[in-house]
């Protein structure tokens, strides 16, 4: 009966050790990636002849990483050759050679993540000319319009 006894406790304590313990699966955590941010400046509108120098200098990395710059033509008039002067500068040039709307893209690089791209867009300026006037009216002098006592 004492064997008995003795083979059920080591059952029992062999049962409750805890030699082989369930391995859990360890989850990394999911990895946040930062893209860099790119800032194609503001749209321009300027006259046909000038020269144009379009501005991603605001454009940076949260993470502080250096940055390169790949500017590309979405849409420009028909008519227009210019091309940029160098699409990987934060201050790409061009000669606005037509009337009409010139869209630009800009995407920058942190060495690993491109970018979400943004545009800006520069027009023309040429059209026709508006006149404008101003007529003095009675009770008005004609000086900066200011209001007078008639007599």
């Amino acid at each position: 009966m004492r064997l008995l006894i003795l083979m059920l406790s080591m059952l029992v304590i062999s049962a409750c050790s805890n030699d082989k313990t369930a391995e859990v699966p360890v989850i990394p955590p999911p990895v946040q990636v930062v893209l860099p941010i790119a800032d194609a400046g503001h749209p321009v509108t300027l006259q046909q002849g000038a020269t144009v120098v379009l501005n991603g200098s605001k454009s940076y990395d949260p993470d502080g990483k250096s940055i390169t710059y790949l500017w590309t033509a979405v849409s420009k008039p028909n008519s227009s050759v210019s091309e940029l002067s160098d699409p990987t500068s934060p201050f790409p040039s061009f000669f606005l050679d037509a009337v009409g709307d010139f869209t630009f893209e800009l995407v920058v690089n942190n060495g690993e993540e491109d970018s979400l791209p943004v545009q800006v867009t520069v027009s023309d300026s040429d059209g026709l000319p508006v006149a404008c006037c101003l007529l003095p009216m009675p009770g008005l002098t004609n000086v900066g319009m200011v209001p007078r006592q008639l007599p």
